[in-house]
């Protein structure tokens, strides 16, 4: 038997009372997952049955894992009876437990009821996609800086762009810092490797020159014991480097070897073509942005502070997991940043709450524009996901596992398409 009461910002408190019949099964699960491990006196370890157990111990014992395994049971058949969707986990408390029976109370986040506003006819503009010859040379000077050699300066002074090779050693009230020493190291200057002011104060020395630098860290530097800390580094140059660019010219082109890319002509169309396509890339997205800020800004809807708060928990753990894939966790990104848990959640909390309004009004738009999904269209993406992953439908699907979820997917789209379709330029 179930109760529901509505609360504030569509959050709903259920009373579930379990049937007699079912927390007996629970109890009885809760008996079987540790039957093995279970002796009593005049019994072989795992061989005492469920009745004896009861009349010698009764059911006290079990009633914690009897609770683990009933509750998601019944609050999943009290969701699905009252056609909730839940947002975030929900809120437990076990208000009645026994041998015979069990209530629970569970406060759940329901999906917020968004009341669009305009969705159609937005006035967004479309960022500009036009390639200029400034990027195009800027592009070309970054192949050529790759293809660079480092050589000895003739001018035996560094300047900016130089590269000098230098010994180093910070000091914060006449201590060695850690992990602030080096030799031969070398430094671009204008790089902006180091704290704001060191490599400036490098300009104008020469080989085998060593000067003391005095200087502040920023206040907002990830080593706390750092911030804002004044400190001195010693600095001696050894040698100062230049960079000698190629010749840009159709035999430099040839050697890089690139299909269908054989001159200088070539290379600056090439070049052009990938700009031009990032910058499609980048402005679709844009807009894509911009045009859901707006249709939100139009709706209304209350978001609980549950729901943002699992998805930051939900962001927290995609972090990690990209964290892992580079060898790294998040305790040492903490390291690096100076950042924790608390600091880390309250970052990522606008771009979470920014992530369930868009997914709340595209769902809201879906209904309201009544966009469905063919089995042409189902199909086309299988089909164009097996082609670019290169399997066959059959194993896309078993991958995907819920074909609903590719449907949602391809009404997202859709919805996305009628926002771009529908805009009017400003």
């Amino acid at each position: 038997m179930t109760k529901i009461e509505n609360l504030e910002k569509d959050k709903v408190k259920l009373t579930i009372a379990v049937k007699p019949e079912d927390w007996e099964e629970a109890i009885k699960a809760a008996y079987k997952k540790r039957q093995k491990d279970i002796e009593l006196d005049g019994f072989r370890k795992g061989k005492v049955s469920y009745e004896v157990y009861v009349q010698k111990k009764g059911k006290a014992e079990l009633l914690p894992d009897a609770v683990d395994y009933i509750l998601p049971l019944a609050l999943s058949r009290a969701v699905e009876e009252h056609n909730l969707e839940v947002m975030a986990h929900p809120e437990i408390n076990v208000t009645k437990i026994s041998d015979s029976e069990l209530e629970f109370t569970a406060i759940v986040c329901n999906r917020p009821e968004v009341k669009l506003g305009t969705y159609k006819g937005l006035k967004v503009k479309k960022a500009d996609t036009k390639v200029t010859e400034e990027e195009i040379e800027k592009e070309l000077n970054n192949i050529l800086r790759r293809y660079s050699e480092l050589v000895e300066k003739d001018n035996n002074t560094v300047e900016q762009g130089d590269i000098a090779v230098i010994d180093f050693e910070g000091f914060k009230n006449g201590t060695a810092l850690e992990g602030g020493k080096a030799e031969k190291y070398p430094l671009e200057i204008g790089s902006g490797a180091f704290i704001p002011g060191f490599e400036d104060s490098l300009i104008g020395m020469k080989t085998n020159e060593e000067k003391e630098i005095r200087l502040t860290f920023p206040e907002n530097y990830h080593e706390k014991s750092l911030a804002g800390a004044p400190v001195n580094f010693k600095v001696k140059v050894n040698e100062i480097k230049t960079r000698k660019f190629p010749e840009l010219n159709d035999e430099f082109v040839a050697s890089l070897n690139l299909d269908d890319i054989k001159t200088v002509k070539d290379l600056k169309e090439d070049t052009k073509k990938r700009i031009e396509a990032r910058k499609i890339f980048e402005a679709d997205n844009k807009l894509i942005d911009d045009l859901l800020e707006a249709a939100s800004k139009n709706a209304k809807v209350e978001i609980a502070d549950e729901i943002i708060d699992y998805e930051v928990h939900r962001m927290i753990d995609e972090f990690q997991q990209n964290l892992a894939m580079q060898g790294a966790t998040l305790e040492m990104y903490f390291q690096y940043t100076g950042l924790d848990h608390e600091k880390l959640h309250k970052e990522l909390e606008p771009e979470a709450k920014k992530r369930v309004l868009y997914r709340l009004v595209i769902d809201a738009i879906v209904r309201d524009a009544k966009i469905e999904v063919t089995e042409d269209e189902l199909n086309n993406e299988l089909e164009k996901q097996a082609k670019n992953s290169n399997k066959d439908i059959e194993e896309i699907k078993a991958m995907i596992g819920d074909l609903e979820l590719l449907k949602n997917e391809i009404k997202y789209k859709k919805a996305i398409d009628l926002l771009k379709e529908t805009r009017k330029e400003v």
